[in-house]
């Protein structure tokens, strides 16, 4: 068997996912947002206490919000319009109930699970949430 090290190409091999898979995060019947551990490990939790959560919107006077891809950005402090960690035996949540009746989502019956992205910008990295389809 040789060993021949000359090659005609480069190799560029591809990341494994984290061990504890794809992060997602799903909101309970309870109106928590909870999270796997997976997106424990992406989005930092012991370092990241205080999280912001939007919708899209496109531009126009008729344009609705989008329900289908939430924006999660960590915050540095606590204010009126943010979302404090909570943990229970090693899983993370955000207390969600009234963000889901303001988006008209049914989360006692039909509650939705969502894919995490991570999207890093030059200023400060912010995370989608994109829902999964049934």
């Amino acid at each position: 068997m040789s060993d021949n090290t000359d090659f005609d190409f480069e190799f560029e091999f591809a990341e494994p996912e984290s061990k504890y898979g794809a992060p997602k995060a799903s909101c309970h019947r309870t109106g928590r947002l909870g999270f796997n551990l997976a997106a424990n490990e992406l989005l930092d939790f012991g370092r990241n206490q205080y999280w912001k959560i939007g919708r899209t919107r496109l531009m126009g006077p008729e344009s609705a919000f989008n329900n289908e891809v939430l924006i999660l950005m960590p915050v540095p402090e606590e204010d009126d319009k943010t979302f404090k960690v909570q943990k229970a035996s090693g899983y993370y949540s955000l207390k969600a109930r009234r963000l889901w009746s303001q988006m008209g989502i049914d989360y006692r019956n039909d509650p939705p699970t969502f894919d995490i992205d991570e999207m890093p910008n030059k200023d400060i990295t912010y995370y989608k949430l994109v829902k999964r389809k049934k």
